[in-house]
């Protein structure tokens, strides 16, 4: 079944003096600035697709963008969240206050790709807009040569394994989905990812939310360190992987 919410799309209140908005999950990241710009602020995580992706997108993969260097991720302009639970029980997170009641579930939540709930309602920080913006630009001397650079590293294999290697992570802006599982595997050992299945289970008994992506099982793990891969390029490529 596919759960859309994309007609959750209101922006529910904006406090200016607060410097915080409430908006329902399909509200548009680009949205929320555009509606606190009259006051002289904005949002601060900037995704590339920020003029299309929502903010519960956002909050499920904990987006950045050229911001995060200044003002971090999702998580660090996140102040509340409203879940509904995969028994349909509704659980509110964090708040406008800068310190809520309860557990601090929030960091835990945001990033876990629905796998422990579907996020309707999010709380955000707004900030003061700056007075002077400057880019920094890397250049190539042509287009086909920039393309060019960018293909000849993902063909050699070397990205998410580099990330790893250098005490990165292989998420990235856009989370692990399924196509980023058996990088998962480089990344974690088995009791992590056991710690992490456990607290899946612990949200979604029944793993009824988004089944089969974030985490690999310790089976497939398994499965992918008896691998042998040689140029980026799995030995019989054409056997199906489970």
């Amino acid at each position: 079944m596919l759960l859309s919410t994309a007609r959750l799309n209101r922006i529910v209140r904006l406090y200016p003096a607060a410097r915080v908005a409430v908006v329902q999950c399909g509200v548009r990241n680009l949205a929320i600035s555009q509606a606190a710009a009259p006051f002289g602020l904005f949002y601060a995580p900037d995704p590339s697709s920020q003029i299309a992706c929502t903010i519960g997108g956002n909050v499920a993969a904990n987006s950045g963008g050229v911001h995060r260097l200044k003002y971090g991720l999702t998580l660090h302009n996140v102040l509340g969240l409203r879940v509904a639970m995969a028994d349909g029980t509704l659980l509110e997170v964090g708040g406008e206050a800068l310190d809520g009641p309860g557990l601090d579930l929030l960091a835990l939540i945001v990033g876990s790709e629905g796998t422990l709930g579907i996020v309707t309602e999010v709380t955000v920080r707004l900030l003061p807009r700056p007075t002077v913006a400057q880019v920094i630009l890397a250049s190539f001397p042509d287009v086909a040569s920039d393309a060019n650079a960018v293909s000849a590293v993902i063909a050699a294999g070397l990205i998410l394994r580099l990330c790893v290697a250098c005490g990165g992570t292989v998420t990235g802006e856009h989370g692990v989905g399924v196509e980023k599982l058996d990088a998962m595997c480089q990344q974690f050992g088995a009791a992590e990812l056991d710690a992490f299945a456990a607290i899946r289970r612990a949200f979604d008994p029944q793993a009824l939310l988004n089944p089969g992506k974030a985490i690999p099982t310790l089976h497939r793990c398994a499965e992918f360190g008896r691998m042998h891969v040689h140029g980026g390029q799995l030995a019989f490529p054409h056997l199906p992987r489970l």
